[in-house]
Parts: structure tokens; C-alpha cells; sequence
């Protein structure tokens, strides 16, 4: 079928799950994702360097894991890998998770987060940027350091990216039969394509939302005085993010590396 008056659009990859990310930084990985498919291999970079500390009078081994790009499942995967690989291995007393990721996919975040509770030996996260889905996959993490007064945290709320091209094509190309049985499934997104209506999205929205921001009081100190507008949406420089309790201290690698050896004197 040849569509003359359809408009040239670059080979964009949008993820379609419920989505904890920063708007601005999704719309910037897509965009670096079409530049001719220069960085199409995963966005996930994991490296387990050994770098020494010096705590209780001995040295300890730290290794080093990397987060980055716009998280998804099949990517994120490898890093929450790294990290049990990293809590098995009786060399390690401790790791460094260096964070860049402005976020993605709920699924992908709670993987991550998932192996960080379940740790046996301390999680320093050293972030760049740590937004949406990046504080849900780190905040239980023992501390939480920002690289420098520039670094970015935040943007703690739950959005979903649809595909308006899709609903102008989908029908002509795709027929759907759900059984008798079946009347709710994919409910909202086929009100969606066939009427342009969100609103079904929204009850599930506004409960991973809720889930977010009481998790978020749980595990990090979120100033009380604050906590309203610190879990609406927003991203705070370093400064405001420690002022509002997204994170513990502002430092460099080295300095992570220190706050690494003394949170592993309280682990055996």
C-alpha cells in the first residue's frame, strides 16, 4: 500500500509498556536510537572493574556496575545479572552502581530494584542522572550519591507513551477476535484505538503512580515539608535533590567509593 501523503518518519523505537521515564529524556534516546541505528546494540553498559577501598583496617574489593540509556526488560536484565553475580562472589565486599538513565519500563526498574533489596553486601549508586524509572530501580540502595551539583533526580510519577500513527493504520492492517469470554481484555487500548479515548489508562496510571510515591517515602528520608511537589513529577538538581531527600550526599568517584567501604563494615 503507498501512502503519498505520509509523512517520512525515522525508525523510531517506542516502547509500548506502562512507562516510569522522563518525557524529555525518552524523546532524546529515541532520537539518538534513529540516528541510522548508530547505537541500535543495547543501551545497558555492565562492567565489573575491581577498585580498592580501605575499611576496618583492611583492603576491599568494590566492583563496578554501569546503568545507562533508556531502560528496557530485555536490556535491564543483564544488569540485575551483573549485580547477583557481583553478591555471590566472595571477592566482592562491595558495588558501585553508576547511574544515567533518565528511565523506561516499570518491569525493567522493578528487576533491578528487586536484586538491590535482596542484597547481601552494600549498593553505593553514583548518579548522573537518576530520574522516573532510575530512582525506582536504586532508591533502596544503602546510599545514594550525586556526581557533582549538576547531576539530575527526579521525575518520581508513571506515564505511557501511545503511538498516535498507530491508531490511523492498525485497523486497516490487523483485524482482532477475542473470545466470548474474553470481554476486558486490552479493554483500554481498544477504546483507545478505536475511539482516541485515554481515560481507561488512567486507573492503572494513577495506581503505579501511588505505589511510586509510598515506596519512595519508604525507602529514602523525602522531606515532609516538602514531599508534595518532590513526588509530583519533578527533576531537582543535586543541591535540591539532597535538600528534598532523593539523595544522601554530593561527591565524586572516589568519595562513593569511601561512603562504599564504610557501609560494608556493617555487613559480614
Amino acid at each position: 500500500m503507498t501512502l503519498s501523503n505520509a509523512p517520512t518518519l525515522p525508525p523510531l523505537s517506542l516502547p509500548s509498556a506502562r512507562l516510569l521515564v522522563d518525557p524529555e529524556y525518552l524523546v532524546e534516546q529515541m532520537m539518538v536510537s534513529a540516528d541510522a541505528h548508530a547505537r541500535a546494540t543495547s543501551v545497558v553498559e555492565v562492567m565489573a572493574p575491581a577498585y580498592s577501598m580501605q575499611g576496618s583496617g583492611r583492603p576491599m574489593t568494590a566492583a563496578h556496575i554501569r546503568l545507562a540509556g533508556l531502560m528496557r526488560s530485555e536490556t535491564s536484565v543483564f544488569v540485575a545479572d551483573a549485580l547477583s553475580d557481583m553478591m555471590n562472589d566472595p571477592e566482592v565486599n562491595g558495588i558501585l552502581l553508576e547511574v544515567m538513565t533518565g528511565g523506561g519500563e516499570v518491569a525493567a526498574a522493578q528487576m533491578i530494584r528487586n536484586v538491590i533489596r535482596s542484597r547481601n553486601k552494600p549498593v553505593v549508586v553514583y548518579a548522573h542522572l537518576a530520574a522516573s524509572g532510575g530512582m525506582l530501580a536504586t532508591m533502596d540502595a544503602d546510599e545514594i550519591i550525586a556526581a557533582g551539583r549538576t547531576a539530575r533526580v527526579g521525575s518520581i510519577g508513571v506515564m505511557r507513551s501511545l503511538p498516535k500513527f498507530m491508531r490511523k493504520f492498525y485497523g486497516d492492517m490487523i483485524e482482532e477476535v477475542y473470545a466470548d469470554t474474553s470481554p476486558d481484555k486490552n479493554k483500554a487500548f481498544r477504546e483507545w484505538m478505536t475511539t482516541g479515548n485515554t481515560e481507561p489508562f488512567l486507573a492503572e496510571l494513577n495506581a503505579l503512580d501511588a505505589i511510586f510515591m509510598e515506596e519512595m517515602q519508604a525507602a529514602r528520608p523525602i522531606n515532609k515539608k516538602l514531599a508534595d511537589t518532590t513526588l509530583a513529577g519533578g527533576v531537582w538538581l543535586a543541591e535540591e535533590a539532597q535538600e528534598r531527600g532523593l539523595v544522601d550526599s554530593i561527591g565524586t568517584l572516589q568519595f562513593s567509593l569511601t561512603r562504599l567501604a564504610e557501609a560494608a563494615k556493617n555487613y559480614s
